[in-house]
């Protein structure tokens, strides 16, 4: 990166002088003498100054510090001594305050034996307000000459500090003028660098430009909110609603921005790694801690304050830190970079120190921070367009070996990356085997293939009929082909080779038809006869195939069809190792694993669950009298009972000869006692059979839920067995909960 031009600074300088000329505060204003009360009820400015709501207390430096977070009304008594010589330009005069944070400011002024009022609001400005105005302004009516008190009430949720200025009508529009003029130009210009770093990042493509934009937008908007301009923009009115925490939250996301361009600029990967890590995840705890500030409720305004400042310094202190080491390390713009983040955590943590009285209130303490916001998004613009011509030798080189390095290894990393994905099919269920092998199919070759789209047929390929299409709107059109060429289709899969073939959709070119011609690749797969499919990759007419395109297509598509064979098999193996091949339920190695994943679902989401252990009463009894073939028929008929109770996320197999085991997730004890309840009455109710030879039987069962700490399935296997004893102990046919 190369270093800035001696000439930056000098703008820069110009920069801030511009600035300092509208942001000096007027000459020739009338000492005031000023008094606070606060209180915690309401009360009138009759009540007020009849000392009914407490004694004043005088305050001296000409500025009243306003603490936070107490809700509270405050009264601020202001005199001041006219002696009758107005100003000559302009007899009128106005009451002035820096524009800080406060919800309501309310100034009463005692006119002909009653009230002129008017009210502001830093987060609500009125209508008749301007839309730059540098402060609270009040346009006072005629008062007489000699001692005048006014009375202004302020509500507010952070610290804040106020300094009343009464000056006449025309030397406050002479400040105010140049003012406007100021912020203007400091608005203008970062909007205007924003829109210049985002045009390099379109030229460019380096993320650093996008991040300059992000900081120059942060800027703007944290700008316009410390001094309530963005709460007077119409259409952006709305974020007056969040009020303070709106206004830290902007803090904290600017803070994030300039962590981020501090640690490009750095350049620590490789000198101080662990710097370089902590800076990469701080902009994410300053967003954190944004949302967080927007979270909280009003009331904690002044908590959050103290927060956003020492975010601040915190992201100042690494910023400089980080600086300092590049410096140390030789990195271009070091000490630029170095200087910008010093003078930026200084302004940035002076203007809270003045609200809480730790400084005094000038411009610099008051408006230095914007000073230094602003030089610092100009400062890092000059930066970055140095690095452009140096930018585009590098990116050349580095897109012309790419290119090189890409053509060799592009085909290999594609097949890698198919074959891994093929290797999951073996855990999808068994209907979405084949669709998930032809849909990494087509998305495989996609970007390996150049194409304006791609299809797969499969009719009869284990017991399906699919229709697959890359990008999906072409599905419609590439059925109405089938539909018209299906036999050219099927005629063409017969030798086995894949083939280039012009096709179309069957419909005679005319008026409202949708007539299409392409040139397609047609690769077979491969299956088991009467079943067939192709792959099918489209051109526009003139662009053929070239042999290397049509052997990677059979080569992919071969994989595919592999891979989707063996998952099918193995799946169907693993289901019938599951199954009870006697009830159709899962066997007792199934279950085990079955249940211990829902307990640790149930332990993670912390939900109820509850095991029953149902178990056919004199089971051996009913083998011995009819016969092992009816006792056969009991299990299986109890088996297709629970089936059809249990609900898509419930569980059961066979965990013995006679015993059942049945899991609810999300069923706490009391409603698997009902569940348990139904099931003994609708097993009594059956029969096997007909007539004097009907058998009946019953079922015990036993039930326990898992407890709040437990995790592992024993424990309430073991309790549910213990209940289904006791069942049997105690008669049988019945329903036992296990103790808590």
């Amino acid at each position: 990166m190369p270093q800035m031009d001696p000439k930056g600074w000098g703008l820069v300088l110009l920069l801030a002088m511009l600035a300092w000329s509208g942001l000096v505060v007027a000459e020739g204003s009338v000492p005031l003498r000023l008094a606070l009360l606060s209180t915690e009820a309401d009360y009138s400015p009759e009540e007020v100054l009849a000392g009914r709501a407490g004694e004043f207390r005088a305050l001296p430096g000409g500025r009243v510090l306003l603490p936070g977070g107490s809700g509270r009304t405050h009264w601020i008594r202001i005199e001041a001594e006219l002696d009758g010589q107005a100003d000559a330009h302009d007899p009128h005069r106005v009451l002035w305050f820096d524009r800080v944070p406060v919800a309501e400011f309310e100034l009463h002024v005692p006119v002909d034996g009653g009230w002129w009022r008017q009210s502001r609001s830093f987060f609500a400005p009125g209508p008749e307000e301007e839309l730059l105005a540098s402060g609270f302004v009040f346009l006072l009516p005629p008062l007489p000459d000699g001692k005048v008190v006014m009375l202004a009430q302020v509500r507010n949720r952070v610290a804040v500090s106020l300094r009343p200025i009464l000056e006449s009508e025309w030397r406050y529009r002479l400040g105010d003028r140049r003012m406007t003029v100021a912020l203007s130009a400091i608005y203008a210009g970062l909007v205007v660098l924003a829109l210049i770093g985002l045009a390099l990042f379109a030229a460019m493509r380096e993320p650093l430009y996008l991040k300059f934009v992000g900081f120059a937008l942060a800027a703007w908007l944290l700008l316009t909110a410390v001094n309530g301009h963005l709460y007077a923009i119409p259409g952006l009115r709305w974020l007056g609603i969040s009020a303070s925490p709106g206004l830290f939250a902007l803090g904290h996301a600017t803070a994030a921005c300039i962590v981020l361009l501090a640690r490009q600029f750095a350049g620590l990967g490789a000198c101080a790694p662990r710097l370089d890590a902590i800076l990469g995840w701080t902009p994410w705890l300053l967003l954190a801690l944004a949302a967080l500030s927007l979270g909280l409720p009003l009331a904690a305004a002044d908590v959050i304050q103290v927060g956003s400042t020492a975010a601040w310094a915190g992201a100042g202190a690494l910023c400089i830190g980080s600086s300092a080491i590049a410096l140390r390390h030789g990195r271009p713009l070091a000490l630029p970079m170095l200087l910008l983040w010093f003078a930026l955590l200084v302004s940035a943590c002076a203007r809270p120190l003045v609200s809480y009285g730790w400084l005094p209130q000038n411009v610099w303490t008051m408006y230095g921070f914007q000073l230094a916001l602003v030089a610092s998004v100009f400062l890092l613009m000059l930066g970055l367009t140095g690095r452009v011509m140096e930018f585009r030798k590098q990116r050349d080189r580095a897109r012309l070996a790419k290119e090189q390095a890409d053509a060799s290894l592009k085909t290999e990393q594609g097949r890698r990356r198919f074959a891994e994905s093929l290797a999951a099919l073996r855990e999808a269920d068994n209907g979405d085997i084949e669709w998930l092998a032809f849909r990494r199919l087509l998305e495989s070759l996609r970007p390996l293939v150049p194409q304006q789209g791609s299809a797969v047929l499969a009719f009869g390929y284990h017991g399906l009929d699919l229709l697959l299409a890359e990008p999906i709107a072409l599905k419609e059109r590439y059925s109405r082909m089938l539909g018209a060429r299906g036999g050219t289709l099927k005629g063409l899969c017969r030798s086995r080779n894949p083939v280039q073939v012009l096709l179309d959709d069957g419909q005679t070119p005319g008026e409202g038809s949708s007539h299409e011609r392409g040139l397609f690749a047609v690769v077979p797969l491969r299956m088991d006869k009467p079943g067939w499919g192709a792959l099918l990759i489209e051109r526009q007419p003139w662009e053929s195939f070239d042999h290397n395109e049509l052997r990677l297509a059979a080569e992919f598509a071969a994989m595919a069809t592999q891979a989707a064979d063996e998952a099918a098999a193995a799946r169907e193996l693993r289901r019938k190792a599951e199954l009870d091949s006697l009830t159709g339920a899962y066997n007792r190695h199934a279950m085990d694993t079955l249940l211990a994943r829902a307990m640790a679902a149930a332990h993670a989401a912390h939900s109820p669950l509850s095991i029953l252990f149902v178990d056919l009463d004199h089971f051996k009894q009913v083998n011995d009298r009819h016969g092992h073939t009816v006792g056969d028929q009991c299990l299986r008929v109890l088996a297709e009972t629970i089936r059809r109770m249990l609900g898509p996320d419930d569980l059961f197999g066979r965990y013995g000869g006679e015993e059942f085991i049945i899991v609810l997730p999300g069923r706490a004890a009391e409603q698997a006692r009902q569940f348990g309840e139904r099931l003994r009455v609708t097993v009594s109710e059956l029969r096997i059979g007909e007539g004097e030879d009907a058998v009946r039987f019953t079922v015990s069962i036993g039930i326990a839920g898992r407890q709040a700490s437990e995790h592992a399935a024993q424990p309430v296997i073991d309790r549910a067995d213990r209940a289904l004893y006791t069942a049997k102990r105690s008669g049988r046919n019945q329903v036992q909960m296990a103790p808590s």
